[in-house]
């Protein structure tokens, strides 16, 4: 059963995908790598520090250099070796040179490891060893006693350090009290004396450690010798590069050579499980969710061997031919294809072995260790396993019938078929019939689907059309839709590791009881497909979802499914669509059938976590970023963004975010945006909140927060409101004092409310002349494009005059001429003979006379807009002066359809003479003309 050769048996080996760093199908170099425990993947590589999220690659700005060799993460801190012997630390999206106080290595660094802040190890490519503390180096190397100054790798233990080096394992003693340097070679038993890396197994005192040419090392610190090892296969690999050790007994391995080797160890043995690829394989690291990850010459390899893996089998086993499934206590996994049986052990076969066919499709299978193989068939009842034959059971109640489950409770075997129910037990060597349940004595269905027998020694049927019904062996029990189940057609029931029971239902999704109440398993809680065909529990506890869309496995601490389809690209097109053809061995893997051969869903998979995990990744002010250490901001210093990152490394392109501003919004908002920005807040306290998971169940989701205070002005601080309190009880004493000045005051109070009037006046005219005047480009545009052009010039001249006149209460007349003149230029461009303006104003009233600014203008362009201007129809309008007035007049022939009109024109013009002077204008129809008599000052 541990015969691990691999090579002539059909094997269990993971998926691997390659993922390119830069663009596809360019490769780069990764040296090195490490994972941020709950975070990114950092990248060392020819090209610089990439950081990874599981989705896109940034690379981190770096001054000191652009090949980076190393890469370690402890925390929060992220050092960065390069070719030239300098270091580095990752500080807010950049990398800034690590200072020593007293020397610098100047070799390259092959490997970093740290205990705190304050403590780091540095492993050079010549120099041998530097310790850092608070600063300072202290160097390790031949010259105090290290067997070799070519260091590859190092290895934090209890009270020492390994390292990796040419010439052997070197032991550093850490205890203050007898520090002391020794190391091991081929004399001390080391298969090889160049040793590539080496690597702590948890909670033991033990070190898996890679070589050259002998492939693996065992070192055993508590003994301070090497442990002899033999092989179950000559070693072919390559030289290790890297080693994952997972504890005493299991570790896995890459090489130079391509090869990812799953190792284990039973006392001195080590069975090897290799996976060939085409890369050349620097580096080995494992993430929180399972995966495996391989630094490589052209980028990153994942590896599912952790958590999935597939035996392939050929063409001639066909997806949609896969009917049943199990598996017995010998390792040995039952399936079907139609008609035909096959039984596949995947450490000594090297083809699924054909045991025997039956004259009809077989439709269940189960293995019971009293009782061996049970066989369900289509119409032809029920068979068994006995001396390599299958055998009918002559039982009158299973002839001809359509078996669909078959499990086993207590002493006795259940079969469920489209007759009801049967309880069966061997008797005698030979099966009978104790009972025969049908609808009308009890199960409340006669067609049941699926059989399952749970820890509680209760037995479940999932039925069609009487819902899911449990014996507890004296009486069955129907839930119904009162207990939360919205279905009555159930295909299959599972246990998990926490006593739930699971049920998949044909078109209202999957449904859990905790032992209290149903609860519904949708889309909302990440399901992929609400019709569900399998379902399965692995050793772990953790539920495996077979649907229409492809395999999702729950994962109940994070409260998440993790999903296999074709999205994921690691060579899952598609699942089984047959009920129930899922089986579980007695190790607690899950076998399902896929397109390629069979899954493998492993039982280890659920101490993985698959919950994504989320960084605020920079706070920006007006969009400028700001530093992590700031947290307080003025009262203008108040739009502030957040940009964050979802990190997720099982299905990453599926996440969902869910934000809130404390202090300004207590509610939470759903999005997919990963950049959120707040304009115009208000002085206070705020905390921005940021969740993010794979659907939209957020319970138990990762969170990240920062909080924030934004100052009030000084006219909202408390000795500003005191000081105003005061400043407005002077003001009143004055005020009084000011009242009692009597009329002098109110005149001058009248004056300024007369000069504020005009102001206001004044300041009407430039939008009551934007307005219209874009109301006539229209126009011209509409009709004349050339024109419109003519326009705009002289229209950017009349507003050249406007500005310049703006602040003065009365103009010249010749500069009101002026105005009049830019004005009727572009009015004649647009009409042409249609429109005649006669002027009759003498030379000596246009120096001499004053008038308030465009006031002309404003005439002028009411008569335009308010009467028909046509060859037809000409317009005429004049302008003619005397000593005391001005007369503005046009024939009246009124639009049928007026043009829009803000209304101010000639009531401002009116309004402001009547602050100036106290001469008035005058405006009416006389003898079919419109007349105003405008007084020049």
């Amino acid at each position: 059963m541990l015969n691990w050769v691999c090579y002539t048996a059909v094997a269990r080996v993971p998926f691997v995908k390659q993922i390119w760093v830069q663009e596809q199908d360019v490769p780069l170099s990764v040296n090195d790598m490490a994972y941020q425990q709950n975070g990114y993947m950092w990248l060392a590589t020819d090209a610089g520090l990439y950081r990874y999220n599981g989705r896109t690659f940034s690379r981190i700005h770096d001054t000191i250099s652009s090949f980076c060799t190393a890469v370690h993460a402890n925390g929060n801190n992220i050092f960065v070796g390069y070719k030239d012997g300098r270091v580095g630390l990752v500080t807010e999206q950049k990398i800034t040179p690590v200072l020593f106080k007293n020397s610098a290595p100047h070799s390259t660094i092959k490997a970093l490891r740290s205990l705190s802040e304050t403590v780091l190890f540095i492993a050079t490519e010549d120099e041998g060893l530097y310790i850092s503390f608070n600063g300072y180096l202290m160097p390790v190397n031949t010259d105090n006693g290290l067997s070799d100054n070519f260091i590859s790798d190092i290895a934090i233990g209890k009270n020492d350090l390994l390292l990796a080096t040419d010439a052997g394992i070197n032991r550093i003693s850490m205890d203050n009290k007898k520090p002391a340097l020794r190391f091991l070679t081929t004399r001390d038993k080391l298969p090889d004396n160049i040793v590539t890396c080496i690597s702590a197994s948890l909670h033991s005192e033990m070190y898996w450690a890679g070589t050259q040419q002998s492939g693996i090392a065992l070192y055993d610190d508590s003994q301070q010798s090497a442990v002899p090892l033999r092989y179950n296969t000559p070693w072919t690999f390559g030289q290790v590069n890297d080693i994952l050790a997972l504890n005493d007994e299991d570790a896995w391995a890459i090489t130079e050579e391509g090869y990812i080797l799953q190792l284990h160890r039973v006392r001195e043995r080590i069975f090897i499980r290799a996976t060939a690829t085409n890369n050349k394989l620097k580096k080995l690291v494992k993430d929180k969710t399972g995966n495996l990850w391989c630094a490589t010459n052209k980028g990153l390899l994942l590896c599912t061997g952790l958590f999935v893996e597939h035996i392939s089998l050929s063409r001639e086993y066909k997806l949609n031919d896969y009917t049943a499934m199990t598996c017995d206590t010998s390792g040995n996994i039952w399936f079907t294809q139609n008609e035909k049986l096959y039984r596949l052990n995947h450490f000594t076969d090297t083809l699924p072995q054909f045991i025997g066919s039956l004259p009809v499709a077989i439709t269940a299978l189960y293995f019971c260790p009293r009782s061996g193989l049970w066989i369900g068939s289509f119409g032809k009842g029920l068979y068994r396993l006995t001396e390599n034959r299958l055998t009918p059971v002559g039982i009158p109640s299973l002839t001809g019938a359509h078996i669909l489950s078959v499990t086993n409770r207590g002493e006795s075997i259940w079969v469920a078929s489209f007759n009801g129910l049967d309880e069966i037990r061997i008797m005698e060597e030979r099966p009978q019939i104790v009972h025969h349940y049908t609808k009308q004595n009890g199960i409340g269905s006669d067609y049941i689907y699926h059989l399952h027998t749970d820890r509680k020694d209760r037995l479940w049927m999932a039925t069609d059309g009487g819902g899911l019904i449990w014996y507890d062996g004296s009486h069955f029990h129907k839930w119904d839709t009162t207990a939360g189940l919205k279905s009555t057609v159930f295909y299959s029931v599972a246990t998990d590791g926490q006593g739930n029971v699971w049920s998949g239902s044909f078109d209202k999704g999957l449904y859990k009881y905790d032992g209290i109440q149903w609860k519904a398993m949708r889309q909302k809680e990440g399901l992929q497909d609400i019709n569900i065909t399998a379902l399965a529990t692995n050793g772990a506890g953790s539920v495996i979802v077979v649907n229409r869309s492809g395999i999702d496995q729950w994962y109940a601490r994070d409260h998440q499914f993790r999903h296999f389809n074709r999205r994921l690209a690691i060579g899952i097109d598609s699942s089984s669509k047959m009920l129930n053809c899922i089986a579980s061995d007695a190790s607690g893997n899950v076998y399902a059938p896929y397109q390629e051969g069979i899954l493998v869903f492993k039982s280890q998979s659920g101490v993985n976590s698959i919950k994504p995990d989320i960084y605020i990744r920079k706070q920006s002010l007006f969009f400028k970023e700001l530093s992590n250490t700031k947290h307080t901001f003025s009262h203008g210093e108040n739009h502030i963004s957040f940009s964050y990152d979802g990190v997720s490394y099982s299905n990453p392109d599926r996440l969902h975010y869910r934000y809130k501003l404390v202090g300004y919004d207590d509610s939470w908002v759903y999005t997919n945006n990963e950049t959120i920005p707040f304009a115009q807040l208000n002085p206070g306290s705020y905390t921005f909140r940021v969740q993010v998971s794979l659907s939209d169940n957020f319970m138990n989701a990762s969170e990240d927060s920062y909080s924030f205070y934004i100052t009030k002005p000084f006219w909202g601080t408390p000795w500003f409101v005191i000081g105003c309190l005061i400043t407005v009880l002077t003001g009143i004493y004055f005020f009084v004092k000011w009242r009692e000045n009597g009329i002098v005051k109110l005149n001058q109070l009248q004056r300024d409310r007369l000069v504020y009037e005009y102001e206001h006046l004044k300041s009407q005219v430039n939008p009551h002349f934007l307005f219209n005047s874009f109301n006539t480009l229209v126009n011209i545009i509409e009709e004349d494009k050339d024109a419109a052009i003519h326009y705009t010039v002289h229209l950017s001249d009349l507003y050249r005059n406007m500005l310049s006149y703006k602040d003065k209460d009365l103009i010249s007349l010749k500069e009101e001429y002026d105005i009049v003149q830019n004005y009727m230029f572009v009015q004649k461009s647009r009409f042409g003979d249609a429109l005649h303006v006669h002027v009759n104003i003498s030379e000596i009233l246009l120096r001499t006379k004053k008038i308030v600014p465009l006031a002309l203008q404003i005439l002028l362009e009411n008569a335009i807009k308010h009467n028909i201007v046509s060859l037809s129809n000409p317009l005429h309008i004049y302008l003619e002066a005397t000593e005391n007035e001005i007369v503005v007049r046009n024939n009246l022939q009124e639009k049928i359809t007026k043009d829009k009109s803000t209304g101010i024109g000639i009531e401002n013009i009116r309004k402001r003479y009547e602050l100036l002077t106290q001469k008035t204008i005058s405006y009416g129809v006389i003898n079919k003309e419109y007349i105003v008599k405008l007084p020049l000052l």
